[in-house]
């Protein structure tokens, strides 16, 4: 077999994992490749800071922001984006929300991270979070500056 076949056969193969172990009898119950259900409200809820990993700077998308920390967390919201780890995107985006409430680009990063993307469907304690970050965004100083100016 070619090795690309060989790859694609490995990959799926090893993606799939048994249903977790229960009491009951799991006999005939064939191994689950179902997604788990996630849910970040705890994680939000305790306001903790994103978590960065080595090796993933890279990404500069200037934003409009007077704190390097908030610019920071937004470029690496990016990279997670680009790289479709969409949850810790988000928790990137929230990051730079935290350290600058007044960057509209953060909100958009933020909303943008929770919607709906090529791997999934926008999960359902999402909708509330990232309808939130487009009023957010739309009240910012700086927006709202620009907005009058014209």
């Amino acid at each position: 077999m070619k090795p690309i076949v060989l790859f694609w056969i490995s990959t799926i193969l090893c993606g799939c994992h048994p249903a977790p172990r229960t009491n009951q009898s799991t006999a005939g119950i064939a191994p689950s490749c179902a997604p788990t259900k996630t849910d970040d409200k705890e994680w939000y809820r305790l306001n903790q800071k994103a978590p960065k990993l080595p090796g993933l700077e890279g990404v500069q998308f200037s934003i409009t922001s007077s704190h390097p920390e908030a610019q920071d967390s937004f470029n690496y919201g990016m990279t997670l984006t680009y790289g479709f780890n969409h949850a810790e995107a988000a928790r990137s985006f929230f990051q730079a929300i935290r350290l600058d409430f007044t960057c509209a680009m953060a909100y958009w990063g933020f909303s943008y991270a929770l919607s709906p993307n090529y791997n999934g469907g926008m999960e359902d304690d999402n909708y509330q979070r990232a309808y939130q970050a487009i009023l957010a965004a739309s009240n910012t100083p700086i927006w709202l500056a620009q907005k009058n100016r014209s």
